[in-house]
């Protein structure tokens, strides 16, 4: 936290540390992936966020970002939705009552990296693991360095609906984290 504390103070000195407000709308966030997960239906996913808060949600990519360009998007995100990857490191950035919605995909349930980042950071963690299959079984199925790669490369179409439903789980959580701060 002091780590966060200190960045943000210095590149955003004005920024709050929490962006509970009157409307009560979270601010929304997709960070994607232009190599491999990334989210092909991406799209579809940001127009059915949009109906869930009265800010504009935000899209983008970090390929080529700036430190703080990646800090700034994620101090200005409440909930963000992401595939698994190197791109959530950041998340320790985000806002207090924050949340992240990881999308795992199928043979790649990992979800303790970013679970437990997100954790140390005081947010909510969820995932979506992107197969109808049971994941340890998947996992069994993946021993090998050549099929990790291959699930490691897998483009993704997450089910919008189940990223909707997750999300709106998230605002809730939002919603009582703001009250309980007294915002």
């Amino acid at each position: 936290q002091s780590l966060r504390r200190t960045v943000l103070n210095t590149m955003f000195p004005s920024r709050p540390n929490s962006h509970c407000n009157d409307e009560n709308s979270p601010r929304l966030g997709v960070l994607d992936r232009l190599g491999s997960r990334h989210l092909m239906n991406y799209q579809d996913i940001v127009t059915h966020l949009q109906v869930l808060t009265s800010t504009p949600v935000v899209y983008s990519t970090f390929e080529n970002a700036s430190f703080q360009r990646q800090v700034d998007f994620f101090s200005s995100i409440d909930i963000l939705v992401s595939p698994h990857g190197a791109q959530l490191t950041g998340v320790l950035f985000m806002p207090r009552c924050g949340s992240v919605l990881e999308l795992l995909p199928r043979y790649y349930h990992l979800h303790y990296f970013f679970g437990s980042l997100t954790a140390n950071a005081n947010l909510t963690h969820a995932y979506i693991y992107l197969s109808d299959d049971d994941a340890e079984e998947d996992m069994k199925n993946v021993s090998s360095l050549a099929s990790r790669k291959k699930a490691r490369s897998a483009q993704l179409c997450p089910p919008v609906s189940s990223i909707v439903s997750g999300v709106e789980t998230l605002i809730g959580k939002w919603k009582s984290c703001c009250a309980n701060i007294g915002v």
